[in-house]
This record gives structure tokens, C-alpha cells and sequence, in this order.
């Protein structure tokens, strides 16, 4: 019994470590992967009042970004998309 606790915590902390490894220490990021688990894009909290929108090969080129406060979203060029968070709508065919 004290021997799985003890694994349990142990994993726990592994997994953290190797979310600060690989993600680094910005917890702010949500991946978007496909159905084969390759990343797609990811949204990434900016200025604390941005989601901004990348895509997830090497270029990490800026897809858009949505404006909490303003609650619209604009696409790489600044243009409004629309009203409310429409990040999907940007994301790479």
C-alpha cells in the first residue's frame, strides 16, 4: 500500500517536471493536434489580454488573435474576423 502512494507521488512530480521541460514555464498554451496526435497549432495567452493563435510547425507564424475585451477576433493581417473567440475558424485546412 505505501509502495503505490509512494509511485503515485512520484509520478506526479515526473509529469509536472517534464511538462515544465517540454512546455516550459508558461502554462498558458493549449495545443491543437490532429486525430494522429501531431500538433496543429496552439493558443497562447499573450499580454495577459490576447489569445494569440500559431501554428505549430517551426515557423510558429501567427495565425490571429482573439481580444477578450474587446471580444473580437482578428486574423494575422489585423483584420476583425467577428465578434467572440473565433480562433478555430483560422486554423490551417
Amino acid at each position: 500500500m505505501f509502495y503505490a502512494f509512494v509511485v503515485h507521488i512520484v509520478a506526479k512530480y515526473v509529469v509536472v517536471l517534464y511538462n515544465i521541460v517540454i512546455g516550459g514555464l508558461n502554462m498558458d498554451r493549449q495545443d491543437i493536434r490532429d486525430r494522429f496526435g501531431k500538433l496543429i497549432a496552439y493558443i497562447q495567452t499573450e499580454d495577459a489580454d490576447k489569445l494569440v493563435l500559431r501554428t505549430g510547425d517551426g515557423t510558429q507564424r501567427k495565425l490571429g488573435y482573439y481580444s477578450p475585451s474587446e471580444n473580437r477576433t482578428y486574423d494575422a493581417n489585423q483584420r476583425a474576423v467577428g465578434t467572440g473567440n473565433l480562433l478555430n475558424t483560422l486554423l490551417p485546412r
